[in-house]
C-alpha cells in the first residue's frame, strides 16, 4: 500500500498553491511596473497618485490604436503567466503532458516576446503623453 500524503507531495502542493496564489499579484506588479515607469523622470509626477491619474487620463483620452496596444499588452502578459503556470505544472508532473509540453513553451516564449514589444510600446507612447502633459 503506498500512502497518499508524504511529506514531498504535501511540500509539492503547498508550493503549488503559493504560486498560483501569488501570481495575480505578479501580473499586476508587472503590468503596474509598465505603466508607472516612463513617467519616473517626467516633472509633475514625483507622487504616485499623480502618476495614477496620467495613467487613467492616458487610457480614457488615448486614441483607439494606444488602447489597443493597452489592450495587447495586458492580454499578453495575463497569457504569458498563464503558459509559464501550464508548463511548469508539466515540470512538477502535475499537470500530465507527454507532447504538449514543448507546444506550451513554445507558446510561453512567444508570448513573452510579443509582451515585451508591446511593453515598449505602451512605455514609448505613455512617455510622450506624459511629456505633453506636464505643462
Amino acid at each position: 500500500m503506498i500512502p497518499f500524503s508524504t511529506a514531498t507531495t504535501v511540500f509539492v502542493v503547498f508550493v503549488v498553491l503559493l504560486f498560483f496564489i501569488f501570481l495575480p499579484f505578479v501580473v499586476i506588479g508587472s503590468l503596474g511596473v509598465s505603466f508607472t515607469r516612463p513617467f519616473k523622470d517626467v516633472k509633475g509626477f514625483e507622487k504616485f497618485g499623480k502618476v495614477c491619474e496620467g495613467v487613467k487620463s492616458f487610457i480614457v483620452q488615448g486614441s483607439k490604436g494606444e488602447k489597443l496596444i493597452v489592450a495587447a499588452l495586458t492580454l499578453t502578459t495575463i497569457m504569458a503567466f498563464l503558459f509559464w503556470s501550464l508548463v511548469l505544472l508539466g515540470w512538477l508532473g502535475i499537470l500530465v503532458l507527454k507532447k504538449g509540453l514543448a507546444f506550451l513553451g513554445l507558446l510561453w516564449a512567444i508570448n513573452i516576446l510579443v509582451a515585451l514589444y508591446f511593453r515598449g510600446r505602451v512605455e514609448q507612447a505613455l512617455k510622450s503623453y506624459a511629456e505633453t502633459v506636464q505643462t
